[in-house]
């Protein structure tokens, strides 16, 4: 599994947790709106992120960040993450390799991921993904620093 993980599910008047639906940064930000559409619907997700640095000492010099527009709207505005997003306990960084896999938590939804590199930041488009109805997505592309 990633270390930063991205929450892509069926959130359409789906009761769940605020920081555990469709767009949220898993257990750190929820998202600015619920963006997502009807059931059968298509989604689409553009994901902008930065991914941490840390100087030879393995200290952090920035934190990750995300932007996320879901359905064309903004969901999540350059937010810097606390450290990974954890299941438990309290999100801490820790130095780790520069290249990772990012996590998509898509809950058995189908999606198309593509990918393409804007001034220096990886950034994905999941232009498709069919909100349907748990099985972990781990994105096979790396991120690097910006």
């Amino acid at each position: 599994m990633g270390k930063y993980e991205l929450q892509v599910l069926d959130s359409y008047e789906n009761e769940t947790y605020y920081n555990g639906q469709a767009g949220s940064l898993y257990k750190q930000y929820s998202p600015l709106v619920n963006a997502s559409l009807g059931p059968g619907k298509w989604q689409t997700y553009d994901i902008v992120f930065t991914a941490p640095g840390f100087n030879e000492k393995g200290e952090l010099l920035q934190p990750a960040y995300f932007t996320v527009f879901h359905n064309g709207v903004l969901i999540q505005n350059h937010v810097g993450l606390r450290g990974p997003t954890e299941y438990i306990g309290i999100p801490l960084y820790k130095a780790h390799e520069e290249k990772l896999p990012l996590m998509l938590q898509e809950h058995r939804n189908s999606c198309f991921i593509q990918e393409y590199l804007d001034k220096g930041v990886i950034v994905w488009r999941l232009p498709a993904c069919r909100q349907a109805g748990s099985l972990e997505l781990t994105n096979s592309n790396i991120f690097q620093n910006a």
